[in-house]
């Protein structure tokens, strides 16, 4: 074996190239199933949503990594930094080097898609009814620090999958059992009664009724 000299800054290059192909990725995962033409609803918007910046923020923290790389193997910070202009913002990369994810808003021409799609089939737009939890997960997600935190998972609040089950009544105890005419008096215990006190109970539970069967 023998040693190889890497050299970081050329390989940044590359990096960088897979980081733009990445963000854009990301935000198709959004706009490319959402954007087709067909109906859409409020719960399929956050839930691409979510999916969108997760995808985001594996391509900003591998980035992250990449860059903090370079540096430990000897790169200087002006010398790396200048690799990233004209290909990456200012904002971007200080956002990087900082840990800080920057989410994926979207902008006001996919904002104007999604209302002229509900207009051309006739329905209200859902991207109103979406537009505060994506204000929402927007801020909580901007203040999530890559490098020691991990992507915040939430629950889609337009999911019905809370959706409780009916108790039937098993807590109620005003809940009223039927009267199916069994209750025994004095008068009948004996004779024709306990017959006819069998008689309703086989009609009610069946002849092989433990109880009440012949």
């Amino acid at each position: 074996m023998r040693a190889v000299k890497v050299d970081p800054v050329n390989a940044m290059k590359f990096k960088i190239a897979d980081y733009t192909t990445g963000i854009n990725n990301s935000r198709r995962e959004f706009t490319r199933p959402l954007l087709r033409g067909g109906p859409v609803t409020p719960e399929q918007i956050i839930d691409r949503y979510m999916v969108a910046n997760e995808q985001l923020f594996k391509v900003q923290q591998e980035m992250n990594k990449d860059y903090y790389a370079a540096r430990l193997l000897g790169s200087g910070q002006s010398t790396l930094d200048r690799e990233f202009k004209d290909r990456v913002s200012n904002k971007a990369l200080n956002a990087i080097k900082r840990g800080q994810f920057k989410p994926f808003i979207p902008s006001e021409n996919i904002v104007k898609s999604f209302a002229e799609n509900a207009r051309a089939l006739g329905q209200q737009n859902p991207y109103n009814a979406a537009r505060e939890t994506i204000n929402r997960l927007a801020r909580q997600y901007n203040k999530t620090n890559m490098m020691i935190e991990p992507f915040p998972f939430n629950t889609n609040p337009f999911s019905a999958q809370n959706t409780s089950l009916p108790t039937a009544g098993m807590g109620d105890t005003n809940v009223r059992l039927p009267n199916l005419g069994l209750t025994l008096q004095g008068s009948n215990i004996t004779g024709g009664g306990i017959n006819n006190t069998l008689s309703k109970g086989q009609q009610v539970f069946g002849s092989n009724d433990p109880i009440f069967g012949s």
